[in-house]
């Protein structure tokens, strides 16, 4: 956010001394001021809203679209830049001016919007183009915010800037929503209707991630479509455009330096394999912390060479655009695959230091946060070890709603699916050397986990007491929440890490791999 701020006034000071120079002579108008209307400032806040939450940042344009986030880091990067090629503004601007006055902010934003849909509703390469084609219509935007001001006209810039950043507010807290949309509870504000209305809207928001995309564009374009008799984009000389087509292509290749990932060398011929599942909040401590090097360092200490992650995000506001699952492998030096469960930034992940040959997923049936089981098959030998990494709905005792037997129907309902699927991957019954681990949000002795029990799948922790065995350490609260279930595979050794960078900890087994070479 810093680095795109350092970009955005940047941008701002070389769109100000142009038009400056520009408007020089210009009668009727003070090249020595700019004006921020309405229009604008809300555009503004819009734009800052479509780029820090989608368009800049590659990792979440590869977890909407399920592309490489490597291969589109640089092409993000040039859609960026390119708007301050001069040359690039004139060919835009003389494109624009075909259409009428009227006609022409609706008919930009109507691609943008078009391009937006494509790219978070069509997977793989065209969703991926798709969007690095909106970040470059939205980075054209940017020169219809303010507009020159004439003279002795009234300046409301200063209240206008409020206004945009209410909305860009309003956005941020309209996306999160469609993220933490299961975890609204009755509200009691004293108005009948409102206590029924407002959790209904709020939890209404599941699945509208796209919904408030396409509005942050709308009114990112209101200034375009407001300006009606000027186009803004100026030109420059072919010297300008010379250097600044330099810099797109250094900072382009930057970028696709800057992300290639590191060689990373396969445990192989080992006898025994350290597996843990962490559920890392998103990035925060119980209390709000947010602090990747600490649940980086807790992984390190564990010495995992497999951890199953749970609540993992890829990019979103709320978490700083940091794509997680990708920052901590890099961090830790293992290979990581990353299913997304929910709108493409939140879901499991994966990292191991052993070979990765396969992975997949399955969204499960949801009521409360959507989510999933991810599969990877990991190769130690000649055979591969099947994991299989979910993270079942939760329980909420104060929702007010749904009773606590309802939501027990739910994760039975996931866990037959989740049998189901096992079952399609492994028509003939065997299931070869398996691990299924997750937050399965319910205790040891509940019907759900002798479900499980009763399955054939082994608990590395049965028998343990709760103290040293739970998982989800708060004030005043204690469980064991989290699991990893083996077959074929025998126990060694089962801990959980203490550390507090999550509200959960790091569970963590130790087995004897059984030689096999079909897996």
């Amino acid at each position: 956010i810093i680095s795109f701020s350092v970009v955005l006034v940047l941008i701002s000071v070389i769109t100000f001394v142009l038009q400056r120079r520009q408007l020089r002579g210009q009668s009727g108008v003070t090249a020595d001021n700019g004006l921020l209307p309405l229009w604008g400032a809300l555009g503004l806040g819009a734009l800052l809203f479509l780029e820090l939450s989608l368009l800049a940042l590659p990792n979440a344009v590869a977890g909407r679209a399920g592309v490489d986030y490597t291969t589109y880091a640089p092409f993000i990067m040039a859609a960026t830049l390119l708007p301050l090629v001069p040359w690039i503004r004139r060919q835009a601007r003389a494109f624009i001016a075909l259409f009428d006055g009227g006609v022409r902010g609706w008919s930009w934003m109507l691609v943008v919007m078009l391009l937006m849909v494509i790219g978070t509703r069509v997977t793989g390469v065209i969703g991926g183009v798709a969007l690095v084609l909106a970040q470059f219509a939205v980075s054209m935007l940017w020169w219809w915010v303010v507009r020159p001001q004439a003279e002795k006209e009234r300046s409301f810039t200063g209240l206008w800037m409020i206004a945009g950043v209410l909305i860009f507010a309003l956005l941020v807290v309209a996306d999160s929503f469609t993220y933490e949309y299961a975890y609204v509870q009755s509200v009691a504000l004293g108005i009948p209707r409102l206590d029924d209305l407002v959790p209904s809207l709020l939890r209404g928001f599941r699945g509208m991630g796209l919904g408030v995309l396409l509005l942050g564009v709308f009114l990112a374009a209101l200034p375009m479509i407001q300006t009606q008799r000027r186009i803004p984009w100026t030109s420059g000389t072919r010297g300008q455009s010379l250097i600044a087509l330099i810099i797109v292509v250094l900072g382009s290749v930057g970028a696709a330096l800057a992300t290639q990932p590191p060689l990373i060398q396969g445990v192989r011929g080992t006898d025994n394999l350290r597996i843990g599942t962490y559920n890392i909040h998103s990035g925060f401590s119980e209390f709000y912390q947010y602090d990747l090097e600490a649940i980086a360092r807790t992984i390190q200490q564990s010495g995992a060479e497999i951890v199953l992650l749970q609540e993992v995000e890829a990019g979103r506001l709320s978490s700083f655009g940091v794509d997680q699952s990708l920052w901590l492998a890099r961090r830790v030096g293992m290979d990581v695959r990353y299913y997304p469960t929910n709108e493409g930034l939140q879901g499991l992940a994966v990292m191991s230091q052993v070979e990765i040959v396969f992975d997949d997923g399955e969204l499960l049936t949801s009521v409360g946060n959507q989510t999933g089981i991810q599969r990877v098959q990991v190769r130690p030998d000649e055979g591969v070890i099947t994991i299989y990494n979910t993270w079942l709905g939760l329980l909420i005792e104060s929702t007010g709603e749904r009773p606590l037997t309802e939501q027990e129907q739910d994760q039975q309902q996931q866990l037959d699916e989740i049998f189901g699927i096992i079952s399609s991957h492994h028509p003939n019954s065997q299931l070869g050397r398996t691990v299924i681990g997750g937050t399965f949000n319910n205790i040891p002795d509940s019907p759900l986990v002798e479900r499980l029990e009763n399955a054939g799948f082994i608990d590395p922790f049965a028998g343990q007491p709760l103290e040293p065995s739970a998982t989800l350490v708060r004030l005043g609260l204690r469980a064991r929440l989290d699991y990893v279930w083996i077959v074929n595979l025998a126990r060694v050794a089962a801990g959980v890490m203490d550390s507090n960078s999550s509200d959960h900890r790091l569970a963590v087994i130790d087995v004897l791999i059984t030689r096999r070479s079909d897996g």
